[in-house]
Parts: C-alpha cells; sequence; structure tokens
C-alpha cells in the first residue's frame, strides 16, 4: 500500500454524499451512465453521461461542492442517436417505431490544443 492509499493519510478523506445525477425511464429519455469528470482549464468542470436512450448528456459541475452547478443548469446534448435505415419488415409496436439506430457509447471528452 503506498502512503496516499493508507487510511491514516489526510487524503484518503471519503464521504458518501449521494447521488450527483441520476435517470428513470419514467422521468428522463437519457441514461446516467458512464459518468466522466471533464476539466476544463482550472475553473470549469464538466459531467458527461449516457449512451443508448437518448444520447450523450453534459451538465456543468460546481467544482467546490462536487454537484451540478446552480449557475448554469444547461442540459447539453453533445450526441444522439444516428439512423441507419427503416425496418419495413418488422411488426411495429409501441416500443418499436421501425427504425434501426445506432447508440452513441462512451462519453469520454479529450483535449486537444488549439490550432493557431
Amino acid at each position: 500500500m503506498d502512503r496516499l492509499s493508507a487510511p491514516q493519510h489526510h487524503l484518503h478523506m471519503w464521504e458518501d454524499q449521494g447521488s450527483v445525477i441520476g435517470s428513470t425511464t419514467s422521468e428522463t429519455d437519457w441514461n446516467a451512465i458512464d459518468g466522466n469528470l471533464i476539466l476544463e482549464g482550472d475553473d470549469k468542470a464538466w459531467l458527461s453521461w449516457g449512451s443508448f436512450w437518448g444520447g450523450i448528456k453534459m451538465r456543468r459541475i460546481d467544482q467546490a461542492a462536487g454537484r451540478l452547478a446552480c449557475e448554469d443548469t444547461t442540459l447539453y446534448d453533445i450526441a444522439c442517436f444516428a439512423v441507419l435505415a427503416r425496418r419495413k419488415t418488422m411488426a411495429r409496436s409501441r416500443a418499436d417505431d421501425g427504425i434501426l439506430r445506432q447508440a452513441p457509447r462512451a462519453p469520454l471528452a479529450i483535449r486537444r490544443k488549439r490550432r493557431r
């Protein structure tokens, strides 16, 4: 065990303060899975999540509180389904509108240097 992971180390404090975000099929059209924290410079943090249901979403995080930011409550859509084809031979039901979709995966963001 290294010294940072030792329980007596001052950085080894963790407390469960509940969920930052969640989803249910009855309340959201997105799935809160595969969360990814994105740091933008020293002053902004973002949480991206999702796939399959309604695509990949993103919200601003209050870094001090570790919660969704109150000053920016916008739910950003950063990826959505790609419609590939319409299925003509399948019987339709309430859950199947006959459209074949490709779900986005892995809400990971990577910062790139800007080109000059």
